[in-house]
């Protein structure tokens, strides 16, 4: 199934990046941490699927965007969450390549999964416990 494959590939590869922080995942039982300890939330989110020609046997175009937001300790400035952001989309000025670098192609059975190029939103601080930093990596993938 190619939804599957995808989500392999992106948290697959997500599951690599050291150091490892504790990660809920969708719709997978998770436990906050309580001793302020970093952790990161990750979400596929998909798009229309797309058909890539007229003729009924066309290969797919798959997008969307793998939604990870990065948790840190409210009340301890934005450097670690920041940090973390750098190694997930890069920073070229700062020399990180990226775990999710623009063109990196990730793979999962049939699925060669393409990153687009990621950002970061508006923060999340409405959480007294928590600053959320989401970071967004578009995807593409073509099967067929």
């Amino acid at each position: 199934m190619s939804r599957a494959a995808i989500r392999q590939a992106l948290e697959g590869h997500l599951a690599t990046l050291m150091p490892a922080w504790p990660t809920k995942w969708e719709n997978v039982t998770f436990s906050e941490p309580t001793t302020r300890t970093p952790w990161q939330s990750a979400a596929v989110l998909f798009a229309d699927t797309r058909a890539m020609g007229m003729a009924a046997g066309s290969g797919e175009a798959w997008r969307g965007v793998f939604h990870v937001t990065i948790w840190t300790p409210a009340g301890t400035g934005p450097q670690a969450a920041e940090a973390r952001a750098a190694a997930l989309r890069g920073d070229l000025a700062a020399g990180i390549e990226g775990h999710f670098r623009r063109g990196l192609v990730l793979t999962s059975g049939t699925a060669a999964v393409t990153i687009l190029q990621p950002t970061e939103r508006t923060p999340i601080t409405s959480d007294p416990k928590w600053y959320g930093l989401p970071v967004l990596i578009p995807f593409q993938s073509f099967f067929g």
